[in-house]
């Protein structure tokens, strides 16, 4: 008989999962994305992001 290791089933599992192929037409998700990508205006969340990494920017003493 073969020794096969015990299945643990509080073992966590990486799954790859592409968002862009989730969002189904017609669906709140997808009003979402629409909204946020094409209709509103993000501009004012620029100039706290850094020019040369795109990561936030911090103030020195924090």
């Amino acid at each position: 008989m073969p020794r096969f290791k015990t299945y643990n089933y509080y073992q966590n599992a990486k799954v790859v999962i592409n968002y862009q192929d989730q969002l189904q037409p017609g669906t709140f998700e997808h009003a979402v994305h629409i909204l946020i990508k094409h209709k509103i205006d993000l501009t004012v969340f620029h100039p706290r992001r850094c020019a040369y990494s795109g990561i936030m920017s911090w103030q020195g003493f924090v």
